[in-house]
């Protein structure tokens, strides 16, 4: 393909107003410029095809400059050798090619690089124009030697104008252009490279380009060489730093081309040098700005992730890693009290003692007031536990801000692990557990990485998440266990226990997630579906046998502190016993004893007044709250299944029975029933009988029974009697 062959058929462009424009624009400089045989129409014809080989350039995945070079050859080819064809030209891409490429994607262009494909496309085209500016001279030059004897003389002049236009392509782009032999010295150069380098132009011939560079640059520029010599490529590309007196930072973009001549010519080295010194720096910024935290300088989450990859990737580079992964005890309650901006004052002083604290290890802000520090070529798990002490004692210490010494705690989980199989995710994950538990276990301190409890945790977490679905899917079951008259051996009620029947695990008590879930504030959705599935299994037993205080057999549900606090319990209550048809005096609410100084008196008092019955349970000898006893509408005292197996055994004590009798005396003379939990044998029954308590439950008498198999238990309680 000749040069003037490289132009595309506009066609296949991607068409635009705004390409178009910029093609005639450019054509009527470079008619202006110089001289050609074609007319206005041709030549706007022919660079509508240029433009819109340099728009494929400059958008391609992956990028690939070298179309520009073609275009660059082609407008010599076009006649348009001069070498203000190439000024403009580069000017125009410069200030006008990027609205076209605008235009182009419909909306900003997604290319993230696009200054520096521009100044790769420059550099190219510019490369082009040279090399087929050097070729011309060199075919006329052949034209002058053959017509030598009859034309010497304007053979002479024609050279010295062919040799004037390759001068004046070297003299006049704003881009550095030399000429390397294949030694690396410099043969030719054009005034910009000169200025770069800071010598004339004929003290860069003979020197090699490498001896401007810093001596840390050099290798690379002669391994270039090389591989451009060798032929293992045709065309590659440097960022070097220019040696400057006094240190003073200059950055170069070096674009090397294999020239290859005619046979028996050694090869050239075409070299394009643009300064990018600013162009660097800006590069550096938004690199830094994508890898650290604008508030506080340290690395972020994206930083410390790629460097914990880094080094467990690199085999041998280090054996053992360790993390410590710290969240700010209480940050959220100090930035509410002292407005955000103290907090991110806060949050800078915090980052300054880690760094300072952490000498070489890598200090990164994982989100909001957690901080990551991971140490390379740990010597075990004590040498991350030294530091996470150190970071505890230094956090410890108030911090001077808002006129105030304010004091700090942080939580820290602590992992240290062999590089070779480890994984970055997993060590990240596996320290912000750990730290969760070295919260959970008090705050200001730490805690190192135990697979065994991390798998507690998921577990834990797995089921928090479960809920919801399983409150959908009818997974939360109620089941019965008897409470029986200790005088006549009377079914008097039941209290209705919550089961999960987990589609994976099974049957679940309890004890598996009732906890968690007053630590999610799930418990108050499934407590409203027990209280809904009791009250309706309650209205199905048989009333026919009515019991002391009038009522037939009721249910005993028990509500979590949370569920007191709901607002809308009352409601429910009332909702649900509309809906089930269960008279008010068949339902008892039991709180825990240790939960009633939590609790506001006020939905007591309207459930008491509704005719409900409420219960303290629980109640051990421990109990500083009795108290309270006379100031809540509370129906029934229930004595803990621990204080009732202290009657029976090895150790007993006579003290237990007088606090027994205690609390029964006090029940009774604040009007209370007494239930007692836990009874296990006829001699516990039989102890708290004569002691006064009115009802009991436990094993002795029944488990927790399923629905229908506690109504089949209701007509034989006066077997219960005969055991």
């Amino acid at each position: 393909m000749t040069a003037v062959d490289a132009t595309v058929d506009p066609g296949q462009g991607s068409g635009g107003d705004r390409r178009r424009a910029f093609a005639a624009t450019w054509a009527w400089a470079l008619r202006r410029a110089g001289a050609t045989s074609l007319t206005a129409d041709e030549t706007e014809f022919r660079l509508t095809g240029a433009v819109d080989r340099l728009i494929e350039a400059a958008r391609g995945e992956p990028f690939d400059a070298s179309p520009a070079a073609t275009v660059g050859a082609a407008l010599v080819g076009l006649g348009f050798a001069e070498p203000v064809v190439l000024g403009e030209s580069l000017r125009l891409i410069a200030t006008e090619f990027p609205t076209v490429l605008t235009a182009e994607a419909g909306d900003a262009t997604n290319v993230t690089d696009a200054g520096k494909r521009l100044a790769a496309i420059q550099a190219e085209l510019a490369t082009g124009f040279s090399t087929a500016t050097r070729d011309r001279a060199a075919e006329e030059r052949e034209v002058l030697r053959r017509a030598a004897l009859a034309t010497q003389a304007d053979a002479q002049r024609a050279l010295r104008a062919s040799e004037a236009r390759f001068r004046a392509v070297f003299g006049g782009p704003p881009i550095g252009i030399g000429l390397g032999a294949p030694d690396g010295s410099i043969t030719d150069a054009n005034e910009t490279l000169a200025n770069l380098l800071g010598l004339p132009v004929s003290a860069l011939v003979g020197r090699r380009l490498g001896e401007f560079l810093v001596p840390e640059h050099r290798a690379g520029l002669d391994d270039a060489y090389t591989r451009l010599l060798t032929g293992e490529v045709r065309r590659t590309d440097l960022e070097c730093r220019l040696a400057r007196p006094g240190g003073a930072e200059t950055w170069l973009s070096l674009r090397l081309t294999l020239v290859a001549d005619e046979a028996g010519v050694p090869p050239r080295v075409t070299v394009v040098v643009e300064d990018v010194t600013e162009q660097r720096k800006l590069r550096l910024d938004r690199e830094f700005q994508f890898s650290h935290d604008q508030l506080t300088g340290l690395a972020n989450r994206v930083a410390f992730v790629e460097r914990l990859t880094t080094l467990l990737r690199e085999r041998g580079s280090v054996e053992r890693v360790g993390l410590c992964f710290l969240d700010l005890d209480g940050f959220k309650v100090f930035n509410d009290s002292f407005g955000h901006p103290v907090g991110d004052e806060l949050l800078v002083a915090v980052a300054d003692r880690l760094r300072t604290l952490a000498g070489d290890a890598l200090v990164a802000r994982m989100g909001g007031d957690e901080f990551g520090i991971l140490l390379a070529g740990t010597g075990g798990v004590a040498d991350v536990e030294r530091l996470a002490a150190e970071l505890v004692r230094s956090l410890a210490v108030p911090f001077a801000l808002a006129d105030n010494r304010l004091t700090l705690s942080a939580s820290i989980g602590v992992v240290e692990h062999p590089a070779a199989d480890a994984d970055a995710a997993e060590l990240i994950r596996a320290a912000e557990l750990t730290m969760y538990r070295a919260k959970s276990e008090g705050r200001g301190g730490w805690a190192v990485y135990d697979p065994h409890r991390i798998e507690q945790q998921v577990a834990r977490y797995l089921l928090s998440t479960a809920m919801p679905a399983a409150l959908e899917r009818d997974e939360f079951v109620v089941e019965f266990q008897p409470l029986v008259g200790l005088t006549d051996g009377t079914v008097r009620g039941a209290e209705a226990l919550v089961r999960w029947r987990h589609r994976e695990l099974g049957l679940l008590s309890p004890k598996r997630f009732v906890g968690l879930a007053e630590e999610t504030g799930a418990i108050v959705p499934i407590g409203r579906r027990v209280l809904q599935l009791a009250c309706r299994q309650a209205a199905r037993w048989p009333t026919t046998e009515r019991l002391p205080g009038g009522w037939g057999p009721y249910v005993s549900v028990n509500l979590a502190v949370r569920q007191f606090r709901d607002p809308g319990l009352v409601d429910d209550v009332v909702r649900v016993l509309e809906e089930t048809g269960l008279e008010p005096g068949r339902l008892q609410l039991e709180l825990a004893a240790g939960a009633v100084s939590a609790v506001n008196t006020a939905p007591l008092q309207r459930l008491s007044a509704l005719g409900v019955r409420l219960a303290v349970g629980d109640v051990s000898a421990g109990w500083a709250n009795l108290g309270v006893l006379r100031e809540l509408p509370i129906d029934v005292l229930k004595l803990s299944g621990g204080l009732v197996q202290r009657l029976t055994g090895t150790d007993r004590s006579p003290l237990d029975d007088q606090i027994l009798e205690s609390l029964v005396e006090l029940a009774r003379a604040l009007g209370l029933q007494v239930v007692a939990e836990g009874i296990e044998s006829v001699e516990q029954r039989d102890r708290l009988r004569a002691l006064g308590c009115d009802t009991g439950q436990g094993w002795y008498y029944a488990p927790a029974l399923g629905p229908e198999e506690f109504i089949r238990y209701l007509p034989g309680s006066a077997a219960v009697v005969a055991r």
